[in-house]
């Protein structure tokens, strides 16, 4: 039996909307996350799941235990956020009637920066930005989905949440632009780093993590100058990745 066929009868009393933030790492994902969990009419995970991600009996558990805790919750709306959900849309959308899908994008050379500041060879950053991106090109016109451009959200960032409350059928409010003083711990974190950035190695990955995404929003666009050379970067300036580039205003 499919997700579609239980939930809403049995598992997903009261909740309205079932709204799913992935994309590309290093995008913004959760940003936007963080900034809707404040919203008083959502329940948002403060993790990523990787639901969708999982052998259709384990994600029926899975996806029920979460609409269990959103109902409990007495909010009208689920928004989940994990970026590897990108690749699954149309499972989500099979399986999750009137399901909804928001998708940041950032430019792709300073996604690359940072991915390589993580850990990942600058290949693998290369290839991931434009696997992922890819879906969400070919996504963005259809009705269900929305995606927006990180900058815009750094640059005007009122208009970019609105337009994404907008979407999801809930009222905008510039509380919503206050989410830095709530301090939420994302990624199972028990505690909120203060002070300078926390160091980079091993197990302090999530804290730096939650740390990042409860600063007031802050724009780094262009950082990669700082860290890669323009050439390290052709596949995507000048080799198959310029498409994405240019489709998504970046070229």
């Amino acid at each position: 039996m499919k997700i579609k066929d239980l939930h809403r009868q049995f598992f997903a009393d009261g909740i309205d909307t079932e709204a799913f933030i992935c994309g590309c790492d290093h995008s913004g994902t959760t940003l936007i996350a963080n900034i809707l969990a404040g919203h008083p009419d959502t329940f948002v995970p403060l993790y990523e799941t990787y639901i969708f991600c999982r052998y259709n009996l384990m994600k029926q558990m899975h996806y029920m235990r979460l609409l269990r805790k959103a109902s409990s919750s007495e909010k009208s709306h689920l928004i989940e956020k994990t970026p590897e959900h990108i690749t699954f849309i149309p499972v989500i959308r099979a399986n999750i009637a009137g399901s909804r899908f928001i998708i940041p994008v950032r430019d792709g050379r300073d996604v690359v920066a940072s991915l390589v500041r993580r850990g990942k060879t600058l290949e693998i950053a290369i290839q991931d930005w434009i696997y992922r991106n890819m879906f969400a090109l070919a996504e963005q016109e259809k009705p269900d989905v929305l995606v927006y451009r990180h900058e815009d959200l750094v640059r005007d960032p009122k208009k970019t949440i609105g337009r994404i409350c907008s979407f999801l059928g809930i009222e905008y409010s510039d509380a919503l632009l206050d989410y830095s003083n709530q301090n939420r711990n994302w990624f199972h974190e028990k505690d909120l780093w203060s002070g300078n950035e926390p160091p980079m190695d091993g197990k302090e990955h999530h804290a730096l993590r939650n740390w990042q995404v409860n600063r007031p929003i802050f724009g780094s666009s262009g950082r990669w100058k700082e860290e890669l050379r323009a050439e390290e970067l052709r596949t995507l300036t000048n080799g198959h990745g310029r498409f994405l580039m240019e489709a998504f205003g970046y070229l």
